[in-house]
């Protein structure tokens, strides 16, 4: 009777395990997700990559269930593509489906979002949203390597003027562009020169993800994922 009621036991987390693997999937398969990984978000042109401070609760828009989305306030502490949005205040919007985010810590996150062009009466705010398939860390979770990643990424004003790091430093003058001289044999890789921290030749593939065959022991954020 005993084992009879353990195996009964062990066939029942069996199941939960299996229906836990089956909710995952469909919401992936649901949201359409590609993998979300830091290196591809970055590349991406339709999102920014934000250091954000999520402020307050969370309020939302609409009155059907169906339409409606969660929405908080945000400072952006840095913007990894545009120095101008550093200091500001957003809106950020995510559904209230399985293919929404719910910021269940407060603090710094690390967040790929979509920028939506005439949000609407929104106080002025920029609105920016994201999905599940989105990058999201939370600063208490981001890698060490992620971190470096970021750190170094080259972020100028969209107007031909200044750029600065990652970190705040200022960009390495180099002598000469640093991928005339580098060599990577991976296929369909494609160099991307870096003058944040040195003169450093970066390769990334079709996706977005850094070639890291190609870049050295020392490039301090490879692997990432």
């Amino acid at each position: 009777m005993y084992l009879s009621s353990k195996l009964r036991f062990q066939g029942g987390l069996g199941l939960l395990l299996l229906i836990c693997i089956s909710l995952h999937k469909q919401i992936a398969d649901a949201c359409m997700c590609t993998d979300k990984g830091l290196h591809q978000s970055y590349f991406n042109d339709d999102r920014v990559m934000m250091k954000v401070r999520i402020l307050g609760g969370t309020a939302f828009d609409g009155k059907k269930e169906v339409n409606r989305k969660r929405i908080r306030v945000a400072k952006v502490l840095m913007d990894y593509k545009n120095e101008t949005n550093t200091d500001e205040y957003i809106l950020i919007t995510s559904d209230t489906t399985s293919c929404g985010v719910v910021f269940a810590k407060k603090g710094t996150w690390f967040l790929a979002m979509r920028p939506v062009p005439n949000g609407g009466d929104k106080g002025g705010l920029g609105v920016y949203e994201i999905s599940y398939c989105d990058f999201s860390m939370h600063s208490k979770s981001i890698s060490k390597e992620e971190l470096r990643y970021l750190n170094t990424r080259m972020i100028c004003d969209g107007k031909g003027g200044s750029c600065t790091c990652g970190n705040k430093s200022r960009p390495f003058n180099c002598f000469i562009d640093p991928c005339e001289s580098a060599k990577c044999d991976s296929i369909g890789a494609t160099c991307v020169a870096n003058y944040c921290g040195g003169c450093n030749a970066e390769w990334i593939d079709d996706r977005g993800w850094l070639q890291c065959e190609c870049m050295g022991k020392d490039s301090g954020f490879c692997p990432v994922h």
